[in-house]
């Protein structure tokens, strides 16, 4: 008695010992294990290629964050300029303040100083107002 094989139809299922068996034929299991090699090969392409965004997404941010830093720095001298330019006003009066005081004599000059100490006299456009 010989088996033709059009008529079996692969795979099929038995039931040996209370477990269920899929009988296959040698290239059907072929094909399957060569499916999930490429499925693998797949997963492992992908998990590449997501590992090589997040690379670039890290890159990116770190980027980002030192743009962050260098807009900071900016600011911080642009507010250094503005006090920088504030004590050489400063500097200004007080030589304006000296010269004056040098054309007085010594009790003017110590009254003067007084009273500008005192809020009393202030400089504006390089003149003393009461």
């Amino acid at each position: 008695m010989s088996v033709t094989h059009s008529y079996c139809q692969y795979p099929k299922t038995k039931v040996i010992n209370g477990d269920t068996v899929v009988v296959l034929l040698k290239k059907q299991a072929d094909d399957i294990n060569t499916q999930f090699v490429d499925y693998q090969n797949a997963i492992t392409t992908k998990q590449s290629s997501f590992d090589s965004l997040l690379k670039v997404n890290d890159s990116l941010l770190i980027k980002l964050s030192e743009k962050v830093n260098v807009d900071t720095l900016v600011k911080q001298i642009d507010y250094l300029n503005e006090v920088n330019e504030k004590v050489i006003d400063n500097l200004v009066k007080q030589k304006n303040v000296i010269n004056f005081l040098g054309t007085c004599t010594r009790r003017e000059a110590k009254t003067y100083f007084m009273l500008i100490n005192s809020g009393k006299l202030k400089q504006e456009e390089n003149e003393f107002v009461k």
